[in-house]
């Protein structure tokens, strides 16, 4: 019979001797308000870290993106100013051939004709080039004009989702606060009774 009271009281010990940290840490309302505070500062931070993280990571997609568009057109307005040199120098050169053969064989009214209708032909083409070269401009530029309105979209539901986590993080720490508000006021309110009671008590 006594080793059965010694074997239930080992447990019981035990238990007594697991449940004493417990008893140790508790905190009052008080230090875990505090405590919860000193957690929220902690976590604003790492929010706020990880939110510019991300932000330092989109802009540095942008900007490669927004350098290869611009690398892009200057490459086409180089080869555009090239081809444009090279049209103009072979039509200087062949203006120059036309005027040495007026001054010296005068051309017929047929080849004059023919002249004037090539000039014409000429000038007809630059038109097809230039109306080409804005319809492929006004496409390109529709197109960074989407991909803006998309990153514009994106940033807009971003800073939504943001306002949205952090109104309902506020609301729940707003709600913590007004508790907390009432604790201090109550517990105001019992310290003065209690010195009331003391008072008349004369201690």
């Amino acid at each position: 019979m006594k080793k059965k009271i010694l074997f239930i009281g080992i447990p019981l010990l035990a238990l007594g001797l697991v449940g004493a940290p417990r008893a140790l840490k508790a905190e009052s309302y008080e230090e875990k308000y505090q405590d919860e505070k000193a957690k929220e500062e902690k976590l604003d931070a790492k929010r706020d870290r990880k939110r510019d993280r991300n932000e330092e990571k989109r802009e540095v997609r942008r900007d490669a993106q927004d350098e290869k568009v611009s690398a892009r057109e200057a490459e086409i307005d180089s080869k555009r100013d090239s081809k444009d040199a090279k049209r103009d120098a072979k039509r200087e050169k062949e203006l120059e051939k036309q005027a040495y053969r007026d001054a010296t064989h005068p051309l017929s009214e047929a080849r004059q004709a023919k002249r004037d209708n090539k000039i014409e032909r000429e000038a007809i083409r630059d038109e097809r080039i230039d109306a080409t070269r804005d319809y492929r401009d006004a496409k390109r530029d529709a197109k960074q004009d989407k991909e803006l309105a998309r990153q514009a979209s994106k940033d807009a539901k971003i800073e939504s989702k943001r306002d949205a986590k952090d109104a309902k993080i506020q609301a729940k720490r707003d709600k913590e606060d007004a508790v907390n508000s009432k604790f201090e006021e109550a517990l105001e309110a019992r310290k003065a009774k209690r010195d009331e009671i003391f008072a008349e008590h004369g201690q």
